[in-house]
């Protein structure tokens, strides 16, 4: 499931990737060939379909963030995702997710690795979890990248 609002928790570990390891660049490239042009083909695509002018992810943040409008479909406990949504999603292997979670963790500081997986996941919860209003489904584009720190 891909939605527009899925990159939310790449922001961080891209920071650190640019700052870190010097790759701004790469990164600008990155952003003026592929970036750029794929937002701009986004906003034309829901410009066409909403019949006005319209970037979805901006959208987000405005009905979201600042008007406070999806607390009109209910609030939620700022710890939803982390003691329902996550459990609800990983099951019989939410127990293995703690434990993987530590391993992951010490594995990637004696090989003095970024756990990205696991940053980019907390920042999305994190961020998510400033919402008011909380659905199991606001949380699915992060539960590939934790069944990944599990295997």
């Amino acid at each position: 499931m891909v939605r527009c609002t899925s990159p939310i928790g790449f922001v961080i570990p891209i920071l650190y990737k640019v700052i870190k390891e010097d790759t701004l660049f790469g990164f600008f490239i990155a952003g003026i060939g592929i970036a750029i042009p794929l937002l701009f083909l986004i906003m034309l695509f829901d410009s066409f379909n909403y019949q006005q002018m319209t970037f979805v992810p901006f959208r987000f943040i405005q009905k979201n963030l600042i008007e406070n409008i999806s607390s009109n479909y209910g609030v939620s406990s700022p710890f939803e995702y982390i003691l329902y949504s996550l459990p609800l999603a990983f099951n019989g292997f939410s127990i293995l997710l703690i434990f993987a979670i530590k391993r992951h963790i010490t594995e990637c500081r004696k090989k003095e690795l970024f756990p990205y997986f696991l940053v980019m996941a907390i920042s999305y919860i994190y961020i998510f979890s400033l919402i008011p209003h909380k659905e199991d489904r606001f949380i699915l584009p992060i539960v590939p990248f934790l069944f990944l720190i599990i295997g």
